[in-house]
């Protein structure tokens, strides 16, 4: 047994093997290693599933299972603790399954309560819990179990597992936060219900950042006001790559990997194009036009420079389906991360009845994990008057000092860094993240989602280094780049013509957008 993993006793023994999806899935993602409690020798944690049993002994931090209390469905709300992560503090979580509620006689401090009494008490290391961890279901991944609220009644005994091992593991980098609308292009100053001028104006005021996912179509032209305003508004406005053409599902249909890479060869000649004539950048990071992606895409985006490709947080796409939703990005077949965004209360679908609480739990389980918030929409969730977005950066201020940043700016953060001994052990969440190299490293180890695939080039200013993922690779003090590149590069593909069917069918969706509010206002009328 690793001496550098924790050992976490659960007992009674068959808890071990009746809940084996869930200790596996945790001896997966934390340095941890779960044996039954019946097997003897010293233990870091001890976990007591049987209600009412014998409460664990003999290790530093443990966790119990009252005896059963009331019965009650509901889920846990969190409380303003200190013990509690910042994110989760206040937060009322979906979910739980039907079960005890309550700790009876609860001692300590009160972590997390249900139905208005006692549902996780800590005193000292010692917690109690009102109820055991559920089963991961099969097939699904233990981040995106919490996220979607099934997972509500393990948070505590995950939360307890990542506290012990937080000397262990990297830290998560700081909570930064993005607003994404798809569709949107500049040529004009106003899409349909947004106006650039006024969004960033409000985005200056309220301390958020709005990203456009700007299809490449679009991009052939650029009106001059539109640019002045994303030129002047730099820190409130920017761009990143929506498709191709915008037909449906166009980056789950292509036949074969040459045609894939053909599709974004296009979209990346396009892009380049557009940021020549007007000097804006465009975020190397993929919006998937209506959430799909197939492998050949996720393989070609790999291998032709995206850094990320930005998916909503139901549809997974983590090659290991055991971790997926756990990390700062879920690495996909190919070498493509994956950062989650999540879905703004709409009108499109009625959640726009529950307001941003109807998100809420969503977007601090996501902050829990450390992933970035990026909560996305179209431009008709900012009626009336951008009201929705004040409202969500007001949720999103609630989870901690939160940095608003541009996808490509969040695709470069997005790394953990721990430091053992002179080496910097780094773990991307991005195929280029940027970070700072402290006092006494002298080489960083790059561990990559595809280390036999990728090539590690790291950047300072006094050099440049190429090498392998997994070993220490020499680095100079100062900024450092660090750039996955796929072993086997993308061939040259061809860039293709704008085919008629595409122009039109996107006028048609544009004209649609660009109406919208004017046949709304002559409605009112």
């Amino acid at each position: 047994m690793a001496a550098d993993r924790l050992v976490v006793a659960v007992g009674p023994a068959r808890a071990r093997v009746g809940g084996a999806r869930l200790w596996d899935a945790l001896e997966h993602v934390l340095p941890v290693t779960v044996v039954p409690a019946e097997d003897g020798g010293a233990a870091d944690v001890a976990i007591r599933l049987e209600p009412g049993g014998a409460p664990p002994s003999g290790a530093p931090v443990t966790v119990a299972v009252a005896p059963g209390g009331d019965r009650g469905p509901g889920g846990p709300v969190l409380t303003g603790n200190g013990l509690v992560h910042p994110s989760l503090r206040g937060c009322r979580l979906p979910g739980g399954t039907p079960g005890a509620a309550g700790v009876r006689d609860a001692r300590g401090e009160v972590l997390a309560t249900r139905d208005g009494r006692p549902a996780w008490v800590a005193d000292g290391g010692a917690h109690v819990v009102d109820r055991p961890p559920p089963e991961l279901p099969p097939g699904t991944g233990i981040g995106e179990w919490l996220v979607d609220g099934r997972g509500a009644d393990a948070l505590p005994f995950i939360h307890v597992l990542r506290d012990a091992c937080a000397d262990r593991c990297p830290p998560d980098p700081p909570l930064r936060a993005a607003f994404l609308f798809d569709d949107p292009n500049l040529h004009a100053a106003r899409y349909g219900w947004i106006d650039y001028a006024a969004l960033a104006a409000d985005a200056r005021a309220h301390g958020y950042h709005a990203a456009m996912a700007m299809v490449p179509l679009d991009a052939l032209h650029a009106g001059r006001r539109a640019v002045e305003v994303f030129r002047a508004n730099a820190g409130s406005l920017s761009l990143l790559v929506h498709g191709n053409d915008h037909l449906a599902r166009e980056l789950d249909r292509p036949a074969d990997a040459a045609e894939a890479r053909a599709m974004l060869a296009t979209a990346l000649h396009r892009v380049a194009r557009f940021e020549r004539r007007t000097g804006l950048r465009v975020s190397r990071v993929m919006a998937p036009p209506h959430h799909a992606c197939g492998p050949d895409v996720r393989a070609a985006l790999a291998a032709c420079g995206f850094d990320a490709l930005c998916q909503v947080d139901d549809r997974p796409l983590s090659a290991d389906p055991r971790v997926a939703g756990w990390g700062i990005a879920d690495w996909a077949d190919g070498g493509l991360p994956v950062i989650p965004r999540i879905k703004l209360p709409s009108r499109d679908d009625g959640s726009d009845a529950a307001g941003v609480e109807g998100i809420a739990a969503r977007v601090a389980m996501h902050a829990y994990l450390g992933h970035p918030v990026v909560l996305y929409g179209h431009h008709y969730d900012t009626v009336p008057d951008l009201m929705p977005l004040r409202e969500a950066a007001a949720l999103v201020a609630r989870l901690g000092d939160a940095r608003w940043m541009p996808l490509g700016e969040i695709a470069a953060t997005n790394v953990r860094c721990r430091r053992s001994g002179d080496v910097l052990v780094v773990h991307p969440g991005s195929r280029r993240v940027r970070l700072e190299v402290p006092d006494g490293v002298r080489a960083l180890t790059v561990m990559a989602g595809d280390p036999s695939g990728e090539e590690v080039v790291v950047t300072w200013p006094g050099g440049t280094v190429r090498g392998d993922a997994g070993t220490a690779l020499p680095a100079g003090r100062g900024p450092v780049v660090v750039h996955l590149v796929r072993r086997s590069p993308a061939p040259p593909a061809r860039v293709l013509r704008p085919r008629p069917l595409a122009v039109a069918r996107r006028a048609a969706s544009e004209a649609r957008d660009r109406l919208g509010p004017r046949i709304a206002a002559a409605r009112r009328r």
